[in-house]
């Protein structure tokens, strides 16, 4: 069976999330529960780890690396989902990421809402805006963008997207774009999706 799903949380009804608040500069956030076991590249993980420069590593194997780079990357010997890897800081109030699992056994989603701004001033205060989710029973992986500005460095021009397996620089990559404007300022939502082999 071959399927597309395109079905998407709401982004602001996210009542009784985990809230995470100081996602710090260069900073890593390990141990982040699925809540389910991810079956993907021949591995089981139980959780993940988010660094505060936008990348989201599946285990333990967090990287702080702020210089993004094509994939794949030597930053990490685990797999990875690199939703917006740039140089992003928490200049204040509203730079967080909150998170939770729903569903029943066999069918539980893990999502996780990410908001954090650049380093530098290029942008002002225009915010990185986003959800993404992983399914227990497909192994689908998606991030869906929302309310970006027309700066072009919101839109990508100096990020990289995409995912990666395990295995360091060695590792198989699908790169979506690196320091591309990719994302559409007019366009309401956008995502990217992957499904990760389970072997």
């Amino acid at each position: 069976i071959i399927a597309s799903v395109d079905m998407q949380f709401s982004q602001d009804d996210r009542a009784g999330w985990i809230h995470i608040e100081d996602l710090s500069d260069d900073a890593c956030v390990g141990n982040v529960p699925l809540s389910f076991t991810f079956s993907g590249w021949g591995r089981n993980v139980t959780s993940v780890s988010v660094s505060s420069n936008g990348v989201l590593f599946f285990g333990s194997g967090c990287s702080n690396e702020w210089n993004n780079d094509v994939l794949p990357s030597n930053i990490s010997q685990d797999p990875f989902l690199a939703f917006f890897w740039d140089d992003l800081i928490d200049s204040g109030s509203g730079e967080f990421f909150e998170y939770t699992t729903q569903g029943a056994p066999g069918g539980r989603v893990f999502s996780l809402y990410f908001r954090n701004r650049f380093l530098d001033v290029t942008c002002s205060a225009s915010p990185v805006n986003l959800m993404i989710s992983i399914h227990e029973a497909s192994n689908l992986v998606r991030v869906t963008y929302s309310a970006f500005s027309n700066c072009i460095r919101t839109r990508g021009s100096s990020a990289t997207f995409g995912l990666q397996g395990p295995g360091g620089a060695n590792a198989k990559a699908f790169n979506v774009a690196t320091n591309s404007p990719v994302l559409d300022d007019n366009a309401s939502r956008q995502s990217m999706s992957f499904l990760p082999p389970r072997q």
